[in-house]
């Protein structure tokens, strides 16, 4: 098989493939100094293709591993971009894009999915909405605390940390519950 008509097989294989010559166009742009509006959007859309093909690598690998492993990894990489983002953002000091990626991430993956799951009625059992309420009640008490005391201080920071771990320990603890029944 040539050169070209592997590419041609790539291409026509799946419709998001076609956005792979996006790659190209926006390495292109970088390169020739376009406006950075181009430059983001050309990006932007090569980034479609690679999300697709990532979540097909991860899946493969998942399948071929034990079942809490390849749950584990797709809730690893799944998050992987945010997680760069966060390392990236971090190291350059960007604290102001810290918060308000955190605080991105809290709305959608709190608000709108828990809502999305009380507006379709999806929940079934009630342990799943004591989490959705126990996180809820996390982001409330910190910010209730805060606007009663009126200053950020030592106190208020370590509940936040306490607060945090509390989460993260409950959300292994549901993620392996998930994962084992």
């Amino acid at each position: 098989m040539t050169v070209l008509r592997s590419l041609i097989v790539i291409f026509t294989a799946s419709r998001i493939n076609c956005f792979l010559i996006f790659i190209l166009l926006g390495y292109l742009a970088h390169e020739l100094k376009w406006n950075d509006t181009w430059v983001f959007i050309l990006n932007f859309l090569a980034m479609i293709p690679f999300a697709k093909l990532f979540e097909f690598a991860i899946e493969d690998i998942s399948s071929q591993v034990d079942k809490k492993l390849g749950s584990l990894l797709r809730v690893i990489f799944g998050n992987s971009v945010e997680l760069i983002f966060f390392m990236v953002a971090l190291k350059a000091g960007k604290l102001q894009i810290i918060h308000s990626l955190i605080l991105g991430s809290i709305i959608l993956n709190l608000l709108l999915v828990s809502g999305m799951r009380f507006d379709t009625k999806t929940i079934r059992k009630f342990k799943e909405l004591s989490f959705i309420d126990l996180a809820c009640s996390s982001l409330i008490i910190p910010v209730a605390f805060n606007f009663v005391v009126g200053s950020i201080d030592d106190q208020f920071l370590k509940l936040s940390h306490v607060m945090a771990t509390v989460l993260l320990i409950f959300g292994i603890l549901y993620h392996y519950y998930q994962v084992s029944k």
